[in-house]
């Protein structure tokens, strides 16, 4: 272990950029590809970084995938699964998230709040772990998906470890703080679930698009030149081979090469046996994960026209995370929010880094974005004036910005100044092996930040932007599309759904679910028809009225003062009427002189 964490500190400039492998002749691949399995899971541990002007957060958002789980399988067809009892959570998946919540905890929990202020906004700077536990100060909101749901309670455990009870009695954590953890159904998780809450999704099939595309150059991609030779090496038939698996391999690379991956990182973050061929591709495994991903998530609205009306599938969580941030809400308890807790998928936090501009097209092949199991994202608000002992906003201009050489530092000084409100970006990659302790490595991730137009309306990359130049580029990552990302569908998405027509669709299709969450854009005639769900969802017309004759302005003209006055006598009289009916109540039910009615 000692040796993999000393190649993986030794991997220039990024340990995780294993693509550098891909061309090493076979008599040396599988002799590295040990040492790269290590590299993957076993990162050299480091802590938070503190800011650079020695600021603390005023507030903190946390996004984690879940921990480590048993591999998917696959279905007779050759697609992949993860139905029960595939994809559950490990002990292992446990234990990396309780690693992560005493991570957080020593990062920002500092003073615990004590019960007796939990009721008030608590002073800014660092304190976020509420005593008793408070899940107006640490709401935790998850996918509805038991593994997730189970991991989101694990790291709230973690944060606690040592309150109030000996920390290695499991039984005493349960028993000191019971986690709760809010979730809504995958259909309706717009932000957190767009694959199976999107009706675009189930309309368009990303995953059928991806699996058509680019299947030649994936080919080509796993197939290695021997050293010294002529020949060279197929990983995919080989897979195929290996695993029993060739019918998938031949028709459907993408589905085997994903499958091969996911059996390699169960297997190591399980301690079991990795397959030599599969071990020794491993660094191609990994870049076309993150490829896979950028494929079917990634937001490049130069891709096509349907990129551009779709937007990001991570800009609703993002969207709204940093409207929390913006404009908390004045009434309890989300006023009293000090560290806002999320768990997903690494599809959610692959959607969400390219909303944060994290992730950018010329990233398709870098496989630090094949996220990893426990793989944790932290937005930190600094708010200039009301942290730590910080009078003036220039500081945050001046120590907590890092504009990476696409624009000089200082240009927009002017809106940072007016706002004096920053968000620095951290990821968080877990080591994956029991013998690790999964302790995690954190380093600061350059966002895709935009200027005022007022000051050239320019985008800057850095791991500190202000909380607008950010929110100026989400808002860019934003669907063109009147209908929304969710909502939006193609004429061809329609036709191949047999959406196209007025008809009820079938129960439980991607048309009936379509039309029960889009009901004013799913009808063929949306201006004049109505997804109709009494009628199970079929289009009906909407009842315009008629517009008023002159005939019926001369009748209303006739009946209005007759209407007035026989308004104005009926208040007077009822008026003088239940007058008279209080005064009779107040008298009857009148009690003894300091009895108080209790209602």
């Amino acid at each position: 272990m000692r040796l993999a964490t000393r190649w993986a500190r030794d991997l220039v400039p990024f340990r995780f950029r294993l693509l550098v492998f891909i061309n090493k002749s076979m008599s040396r691949i599988g002799t590295v590809a040990v040492l790269v399995i290590a590299a993957i899971v076993a990162t050299t541990a480091a802590p938070i970084p503190p800011a650079a002007n020695g600021l603390r957060p005023d507030k903190v958002v946390l996004l984690h995938r879940h921990g480590a789980r048993t591999a998917l399988g696959l279905t007779p067809d050759g697609g992949m699964s993860c139905a029960d009892p595939l994809c559950r959570l490990t002990n292992a998946g446990k234990d990396m998230l309780f690693e992560l919540g005493r991570e957080i905890q020593a990062a920002y929990g500092g003073t615990v709040i004590p019960s007796a202020i939990v009721s008030t906004p608590p002073p800014p700077g660092a304190i976020l772990v509420p005593s008793p536990y408070n899940t107006s100060v640490i709401p935790s909101i998850s996918t509805s998906v038991d593994r997730v749901v189970v991991s989101a309670e694990a790291f709230i455990l973690g944060m606690y470890e040592g309150f109030a009870q000996p920390p290695a009695v499991a039984t005493a954590k349960l028993a000191s703080v019971l986690p709760y953890v809010d979730y809504v159904a995958q259909s309706d998780d717009i932000q957190l679930s767009p694959w199976t809450a999107w009706p675009a999704w189930r309309l368009h099939h990303p995953c059928d698009v991806a699996d058509a595309t680019n299947v030649s150059e994936l080919r080509a991609m796993f197939v290695v030149k021997n050293n010294g030779t002529s020949s060279s090496t197929d990983f995919i038939a080989e897979f195929g081979r290996e695993f029993g698996i060739t019918d998938v391999c031949s028709n459907s690379p993408w589905t085997c090469v994903s499958y091969v991956r996911d059996m390699v990182v169960c297997n190591v973050s399980a301690g079991l046996p990795v397959n030599p061929v599969a071990q020794a591709a491993a660094p191609i495994l990994e870049s076309a994960a993150a490829w896979y991903m950028s494929l079917i998530l990634g937001y490049d609205p130069v891709r096509n026209d349907y990129e551009q009306q779709v937007g990001s599938r991570g800009y609703p969580w993002a969207n709204g995370v940093l409207s929390k941030l913006a404009f908390p809400s004045n009434e309890a308890p989300a006023s009293l929010a000090r560290l806002y807790h999320y768990a997903a998928h690494d599809w959610t936090i692959f959607a969400v880094l390219t909303a944060l501009g994290v992730w950018t097209p010329r990233d398709s092949l870098n496989a630090s974005f094949a996220i990893r199991f426990a793989e944790a994202v932290v937005l930190e608000l600094y708010a200039g004036g009301t942290v730590g002992d910080v009078s003036s906003n220039t500081v945050s201009t001046s120590r907590m910005r890092n504009t990476g050489g696409l624009l000089t530092a200082g240009t927009d000084d002017a809106l940072s100044q007016a706002e004096g409100t920053y968000v620095r970006c951290l990821r968080g990659i877990p080591n994956q092996t029991y013998e690790s302790g999964y302790s995690y490595q954190w380093f600061e991730c350059n966002m895709t930040c935009q200027q005022q137009p007022a000051l050239g309306g320019r985008q800057y990359r850095s791991s500190n932007c202000s909380l607008a130049d950010l929110w100026r580029f989400v808002n860019a990552t934003a669907a063109n599309s009147s209908m929304g990302g969710p909502c939006y569908a193609t004429a061809d998405d329609l036709s191949a759904s047999n959406c196209d027509s007025v008809d009820a669709p079938p129960v439980a299709s991607p048309c009936a679910f379509y039309r029960s969450k889009c009901p004013a854009f799913a009808c063929p005639n949306p201006e004049n028809q109505l997804a109709d769900p009494a009628s199970q969802f079929a289009c009906v017309d909407l009842i315009v009225p008629a517009p008023a004759t002159m005939e019926t302005w001369a009748s209303i003209a006739v009946a209005l003062p007759s209407a007035l006055v026989g308004m104005v006598i009926g208040y007077f009289a009822s008026a003088r009427f239940s007058g008279w009916c209080r005064k009779k109540e107040d008298t009857a039910n009148r009690l003894p002189d300091g009895v108080i009615q209790q209602r």
